[in-house]
């Protein structure tokens, strides 16, 4: 019976060591493998290396070249300036803004420059040395997560925990931001100044200038209905204090202070009341005098175009230099494949062997 528990006991014994041994195993084949790959992707970059050493001469001649080349382009290609302006939109003005610079723009593609200098009351001259007009949002991210805040705590709980920040990102519409920037490409850099005002003038259309005085009426109406209730809390709290102060006076027995003291603390109750209404109600009035003075006019300008345009900061010069020294490495690549290709063709390695 011993032997039998022994002889047991010893196979249990040899067959863990014989699974600890296959996962050792297993284990040290997948770090080999992956060691491998390691060490290939060294070699490689070590290969380059190596290349790059030999042919340095070559790949210094392309940089100069690449130097030499952006040089001249930038001496003999036309001056290119450009200059933005930030607007602050009302009424959906900006559908009918981006509108407006699409049509130039398809001015500018026909070459209708006697049109262009017409609409944007420039000469032709002038219009046709604007080579672009493009309109984007602009906007903050922090700023934005602080609007996403603002919606999620005015939406109801249950889209609370399911609607995320990039959720809201990617549903907002062109027409949803409050800001635009207007970028203007010209080679005139003095023609920014005269797109100032034209660019945006929407006094002649007569259905914003009814949605704006219609909002300023309403705006103010509501105001005026705020500033009563604020006039209300404060004739209400003086008219409680003078009450309270006259039935001072008057108590003098200690039954009556009681009733006083009483109806003291039930006043402090009523006080905190009328104090946050109104906090709630000069907090609204503040919203109310922001959204006034922001509908006061349907566009309001932030940051008008420069009088002098800028060039722009172009990365072209180092991409033109990048070209010149990677299409020299390609080259040389190909001329060293085809000279393994010769030496592989006079060794006469490569032949058919019979099916």
């Amino acid at each position: 019976m011993s032997e039998h528990n022994t002889n047991k006991q010893t196979n249990e014994e040899v067959d863990l060591i014989g699974i600890f041994t296959i996962i050792g195993n297993g284990f040290k084949r997948v770090f080999n493998f992956f060691g491998k790959i390691l060490y290939n992707l060294f070699a490689l970059i070590m290969r380059l290396l190596i290349f790059i050493r030999k042919k340095i001469v070559y790949i210094l001649i392309a940089f100069v070249l690449g130097l030499v080349y952006t040089s001249i382009s930038d001496k003999l290609g036309a001056d290119v300036y450009e200059s933005q302006a930030i607007l602050q939109t009302n009424f959906q003005v900006e559908l009918q803004l981006k509108s407006r610079l699409e049509e130039y723009k398809q001015l500018i593609e026909n070459n209708d420059t006697i049109e262009l200098g017409r609409r944007l009351e420039i000469t032709p001259e002038e219009a046709a040395s604007i080579y672009d007009f493009d309109i984007k949002p602009f906007y903050s991210m922090n700023r934005m997560r602080f609007e996403y805040y603002d919606y999620i705590y005015e939406t109801d709980s249950t889209i609370k925990s399911s609607f995320t920040f990039d959720e809201y990102e990617e549903d907002l519409r062109f027409e949803d931001y409050k800001e635009y920037e207007i970028k203007v490409v010209s080679g005139d850099k003095d023609v920014f100044e005269d797109l100032n005002e034209k660019l945006w003038d929407f006094s002649n259309f007569d259905n914003l200038e009814l949605s704006k005085n219609r909002n300023q009426e309403m705006y103010l109406r509501k105001r005026a209905l705020l500033e009563k209730s604020l006039s209300n809390i404060d004739s209400t709290r003086a008219a409680k204090r003078k009450a309270l102060v006259k039935q001072a006076e008057n108590n003098n027995t200690n039954g009556s202070r009681n009733i006083f003291e009483m109806g003291g603390n039930s006043g402090v109750s009523e006080e905190q009341v009328l104090y946050e209404n109104e906090k709630l109600i000069r907090d609204e009035l503040f919203m109310i005098d922001e959204k006034i003075s922001r509908s006061e006019n349907i566009i309001n300008v932030i940051k008008k175009f420069e009088k002098t345009g800028v060039k722009p900061k172009s990365t072209n010069k180092i991409f033109s230099i990048l070209y010149f020294v990677f299409g020299a490495i390609i080259i040389l690549l190909i001329i060293e494949f085809f000279k393994y290709l010769s030496r592989e063709e006079t060794v006469n390695k490569w032949t058919f062997r019979k099916l």
